[in-house]
């Protein structure tokens, strides 16, 4: 049988994968969640999880419960890699703030949703 690497990560380390390669594939962009199909940060996860990078009004719908607990789930990890400068009290604040500073790459964020995968392994 052969070795399948996506059976070492759990869930959460999956759908941050995922959303490392949506944002190489679609490219980065800043301070919108989505602009001429690039995405931030908050964008990729969006995508990947509720399979488009909408705005967040929708989120209150029950039906949607469980995809709601991945993405606060995917933000907690990413927030455990790296210590983000923020006056932000919130694991999302402080990554859309990290996101849309001036010296912050896409392939800074491609490398933090690679690093936060890498602490999810099942």
């Amino acid at each position: 049988m052969l070795y399948d690497p996506s059976k070492d990560y759990s869930p959460v380390g999956l759908n941050l994968l995922a959303s490392a390669k949506y944002l190489e594939e679609h490219g980065h962009c800043k301070r919108v969640l989505e602009f001429e199909g690039k995405v931030c940060l908050q964008g990729a996860l969006q995508a990947v999880i509720y399979g488009n990078p909408r705005a967040w009004e929708w989120l209150g719908d029950s039906d949607l419960k469980g995809k709601h607990k991945m993405m606060d789930s995917c933000l907690e990890a990413l927030d455990k890699v790296k210590v983000l400068p923020s006056d932000n009290g919130t694991p999302l604040g402080r990554l859309v703030q990290w996101n849309n500073a001036q010296q912050t790459t896409g392939q800074d964020v491609i490398d933090l949703f690679r690093e936060a995968a890498n602490l999810c392994k099942a």
